[in-house]
């Protein structure tokens, strides 16, 4: 049998979500900005952003010669050395090492860090992935899907209608629980029908006081 939803947390997806989004606001678009403010460097595509943050100088040299290798002989130079050898702004410099700081502070690194992977680039603007937020939702969304809670869910659906019949016949408002302060809230279902015993083995009897009382 497929399962079936039984309710979204939206209130825990906005809140998780709204956590990635603060990696963007206060730090990753800051650095997309100064990026795109370079003239010299290529554009940033939509999946660039982690490479960038992962290994800048690499992914520099990489956009730079559009993936090609550089060799002395038969040497290849490495991506560090080849980027020592570019002629480049005080602007590249101080973005690479901004990036390289920020990827060793400990606070970046425990609340924004394993946020990288999660946005896409769309116009300069980085947006959270589609797959990401599907993730989160899925992570917060709770599912009938055992043979219990089926047989469960059919049960209750069996009741609900006698229930309403029920209830649409007396006055709920006089179906009070008192706690211990003396206090009363309604409680229509837990003063008609008296429960005793715990897990599996509860059973519930009619309160005829109650019936009385509100009927």
């Amino acid at each position: 049998m497929d399962k079936k939803l039984a309710y979204i947390n939206q209130r825990e997806i906005n809140s998780a979500l709204q956590a990635i989004e603060q990696s963007a606001k206060y730090h990753f678009q800051k650095l997309v900005d100064r990026y795109n403010s370079i003239s010299i460097l290529p554009h940033l595509e939509t999946n660039d952003f982690y490479d960038l943050m992962k290994t800048p100088k690499s992914f520099l040299v990489l956009k730079l010669t559009k993936g090609q290798t550089l060799n002395i002989g038969e040497l290849q130079l490495s991506t560090e050395k080849v980027y020592d050898l570019l002629d480049r702004p005080a602007e590249v410099d101080e973005l690479i090492n901004d990036i390289e700081v920020l990827n060793t502070d400990y606070t970046f690194q425990k609340n924004h860090k394993e946020n990288i992977d999660f946005f896409d680039l769309k116009d300069g603007q980085l947006v959270i992935k589609k797959s990401k937020v599907n993730e989160v939702t899925e992570s917060y969304s709770r599912y009938i899907e055992s043979e219990n809670q089926f047989k469960a869910l059919e049960l209750a659906s069996e009741l609900l209608p006698k229930i309403n019949e029920l209830f649409s016949l007396c006055d709920a408002s006089r179906f009070k629980i008192f706690d211990n302060y003396g206090n009363g809230y309604r409680a229509p279902l837990e003063r008609l029908f008296k429960g005793s015993g715990d897990t599996t083995a509860r059973k519930y009897e009619i309160d005829l006081e109650s019936i009385v009382d509100a009927f």
